[in-house]
């Protein structure tokens, strides 16, 4: 018996040593030819692997995507997490915010064919989780403001309606990101730009002074007016 469960363990690691190794391959692909065209054939030619195991391992290349995004949302969930308590809660949204967007222009390679896929392509199966999940990142951003009593019984404004239109505001900003119609620079400043108007009619006279702070700062970072020209290729950090 112990010698079966022994057998069942190395056969459960060595399912998941190649689904790493898949997913690498899968990242590797889309960094070099900056899209998610490739094939699962040659996926799993880079990958040393019978053709059918990808598709064994995952059910589809779309499985395979969105594993690769829910990677990288295990690593944004990380460090939103870790933002609680450096700053006043009020600005708990504003710091998320920042946080995404340098996240993001951090690794544009990658996550621009990522999401430019995810943003296109609906995927019944995986889209809904990895929703929820990007919602519980807006969640915790208001984990102080919550936590200070800014969204008592009765609010007109509950903390689930403020975090559906933080995800909102980000996914729309995310695209005009995806599609080059925003520098880095003003990509991050209007994402933090709208979480601060976001949250604006929750916070108390105090917290609506330091917002104002905010927004007066981010003014030199965004440009006055906008157009859907594309915008240069080059990442203004």
């Amino acid at each position: 018996m112990e010698r079966g469960k022994a057998r069942a363990m190395l056969r459960d690691e060595q399912r998941k040593e190649r689904r790493q190794r898949i997913l690498d391959v899968a990242e590797a692909l889309v960094r070099e030819t900056n899209g998610t065209s490739f094939t699962m054939v040659q996926l799993a030619k880079r990958a040393r692997m019978s053709a059918p195991t990808p598709y064994n391992l995952f059910g589809s290349k779309g499985a395979i995507l969105y594993s690769l995004l829910n990677r990288a949302m295990d690593d944004l969930l990380s460090s939103g997490a870790q933002l609680e308590g450096k700053a006043p809660a009020a600005l708990g949204p504003v710091l998320a915010m920042e946080n995404a967007a340098n996240y993001f222009i951090g690794d544009p390679e990658l996550f621009r064919p990522l999401y430019k896929y995810q943003l296109g392509e609906y995927a019944k199966e995986q889209r809904p989780a990895y929703m929820t999940r990007a919602l519980d990142y807006w969640r915790h951003s208001l984990s102080g403001l919550i936590d200070a009593g800014y969204f008592s019984e009765g609010c007109r404004l509950p903390a689930e309606d403020i975090a559906v239109a933080l995800l909102s505001h980000s996914i729309g900003l995310l695209d005009l990101w995806v599609q080059h119609e925003f520098t880095d620079r003003e990509f991050r400043a209007r994402m933090m730009q709208g979480g601060a108007c976001i949250v604006y009619p929750a916070a108390t006279s105090e917290a609506r002074q330091q917002l104002d702070d905010v927004l007066e700062r981010l003014r030199r970072d965004i440009e006055p007016g906008f157009s859907f020209a594309a915008q240069p290729l080059h990442h203004s950090r």
